[in-house]
């Protein structure tokens, strides 16, 4: 069972590389608005967070919200290394600003790489860590 998890938390990870990727092709590219990148990077950490939370054997539910994902990683004593208030404005990206025709930029281009990045290894880092631990 620990091992499957383990195996979904190292998907879920490849997949987070693969829409981080993604969002960084977008960024600038003619033509694309600033959130569509976004959204990607805002889907890479979801799947960061999500990728620990399955290590963890939590239920992590049906949520794009990256504050409760962090309240939910909070609570298994994990921390994450980037603030909150960065989170909550990564979260609009999801469906609030995918679906409107409005270009809104809450975070800058080079804030946005630097987040996501961050998670992701931070993500990568403690899934290790926990599959070591097994």
């Amino acid at each position: 069972m620990r091992a499957a998890l383990t195996e979904e938390a190292r998907r879920l990870l490849r997949i987070a590389r693969a829409d981080f990727a993604a969002c960084l092709a977008l960024i600038g590219a003619p033509d694309v608005r600033f959130a569509n990148a976004a959204f990607h990077g805002q889907q890479a950490v979801e799947k960061a967070l999500k990728a620990v939370l399955t290590v963890h054997c939590v239920d992590i539910g049906r949520t794009h919200n990256l504050l409760a994902l962090a309240g939910q990683l909070a609570e298994t004593g994990e921390l994450l290394t980037v603030s909150d208030d960065l989170l909550s404005l990564l979260n609009p990206y999801t469906v609030a600003l995918r679906y409107d025709d409005i270009d809104v930029e809450l975070v800058s281009p080079q804030v946005l790489r630097e987040v996501v990045e961050t998670v992701i290894d931070w993500a990568e880092g403690k899934v290790a860590a926990l599959s070591a631990a097994e």
